[in-house]
Formats: structure tokens, C-alpha cells, sequence
């Protein structure tokens, strides 16, 4: 089951991208999931937490699938606010971790929230609407709606699994972005904490958050253009006003 990026998809308006997109995945979740390991993705989301210092309080789960990120968050003592457009993944995520998470079905780009609802953090893994555009630039736009509901000083935290390459390979519907273009994006609307960093999930039950610095971002870097295959962009992103 995959979404490719053929010729009814190119001629595609964003909204009609995003009707696509939304079809995908509800019928992914209906059927199955994605295939996740505990100790690794613990690991991850405590590293996260510990290098960027992130603020307890109000966090979004930015297109949540099934609530796996959001109930690691909700274990280190965050108040989860997860969102995703399929209601069969909001569906297992109620069944499988219960109401301590606040679940909302709807579009992430258009919140059905208050508009005086603001948040410390916002997590941002792997967001659909970052690929359904022709060009990166145009995710500026879409960050810029996300940043107006962070507090001040509250934190965005971008994820992307990429081969950085700067472009889509083939008929994929996936943006393979390189830490350029993702400087580009968050340079507009906030201050990158640190670097823009490359790294393995595999690494973080050893290494911790020593597995987001500039010297895993060197040998990952450079095991992309040997193996071709994927890596995790992080980038962490503060709202100074």
C-alpha cells in the first residue's frame, strides 16, 4: 500500500493532495500499522526531551497516526493534545492508551481548537502536508500557522526521515529534504536551536541525546551517500516572540 507521486498526483492541487493523502492513510490504519519498537522510540523521545530541555506543559502531536510519540510523551508527564485527519487512527489510538490524551480528529492545517489555545511544544514527525507540496519553500507557509500556536519561547520539534538528496526519487510521494532546506524553512520563522542535525533511532538506547550532536551528524551524513538509506533530520526550533 503505497501513495505515488504519478501524473494524477502532480497535475493535483494541494487540496486535492490532501484528499489523497487522507484516503491513504485511513485505509492504512484500518488495516494495519506501522511497525514500532519500544525500547528504541523511548529511548528517542527522552533524548528529545533532554536536548532541547523541553518544557512540561501543553504539547501537539502534530498528525499522530495511531498515538504511539503522543503516549511516550504523555509517560514523561506532558499534557498530550494529539490530532490526525483519520478517525481509524484516532480510533486505535482511544482503544490502545484510553482518554489520559486528549485525541482530535480533524486537519491539522485548519485546528478545530480555541484560537487562544497555545502550546509549549509542538512535535512535528514526519507531517504529511510538509510532502505534499512542489517545493520546499512552500513549507514556510505551512510552519508559520504552527508557530502562532506555540507560547513564546515554546519549542517546535521537526523529524523527517530522509535520504537527503533535496528531491523526490522516482515516482515516491516522499520529499527527501537535506539539512539546507530545512534551515531554509525554520530560519524564517523561529531560532534552530544548536544545529541542524542527521542521526539513527538505533543509536539513541546507547547513546542517549549524545545521539543528536554535529559529530553522529557527520558519520550519518556520510552513511547516507554510501548506503542509501535513510536518516532522521532533527531540528529544534524556538518562537522568540
Amino acid at each position: 500500500m503505497e501513495l505515488k507521486f504519478n501524473n494524477t498526483f502532480k497535475k493535483a492541487s494541494f487540496k486535492e493532495r490532501s484528499a489523497m493523502d487522507r484516503k491513504f492513510y485511513e485505509e492504512k490504519y484500518l488495516v494495519t500499522d506501522y511497525k514500532r519498537l519500544l525500547l528504541i522510540d523511548r529511548a528517542f523521545i527522552k533524548a528529545l526531551v533532554a536536548k532541547y530541555n523541553l518544557p512540561r506543559g501543553f504539547l501537539l502531536d502534530l498528525g499522530c497516526g495511531t498515538g504511539w510519540y503522543s503516549n511516550l510523551f504523555g509517560e514523561l508527564g506532558f499534557k498530550v493534545v494529539s490530532i490526525d485527519y483519520s478517525k481509524a487512527g484516532i480510533f486505535r489510538a482511544k482503544k490502545t492508551y484510553g482518554d489520559k490524551i486528549y485525541w482530535v480528529v480533524g486537519d491539522a492545517l485548519n485546528i478545530p481548537f480555541h484560537s487562544k489555545q497555545k502550546f509549549n511544544v509542538i512535535f512535528c514527525c514526519d507531517f504529511p502536508p510538509y510532502n505534499l507540496i512542489d517545493s520546499p519553500k512552500e513549507a514556510i507557509e505551512i510552519t508559520k500557522k504552527f508557530f502562532e500556536m506555540l507560547n513564546k519561547n515554546g519549542i517546535f520539534i521537526f523529524i523527517w526521515s530522509s535520504k537527503l538528496t533535496g528531491k523526490r526519487i522516482k515516482d515516491d510521494v516522499i520529499i527527501e529534504y537535506n539539512t539546507s532546506q530545512v534551515k531554509e524553512i525554520f530560519a524564517n520563522v523561529g531560532e534552530i536551536i544548536g544545529d541542524i542535525y542527521t542521526t539513527n533511532k538505533p543509536l539513541f538506547p546507547l547513546l542517549g541525546k549524545q545521539a543528536i550532536s554535529k559529530f553522529i551528524t557527520k558519520l550519518t551524513t556520510f552513511g547516507v551517500k554510501v548506503h542509501q538509506k535513510n536518516v532522521r533530520i532533527i531540528c529544534g526550533v524556538k518562537k522568540n516572540n
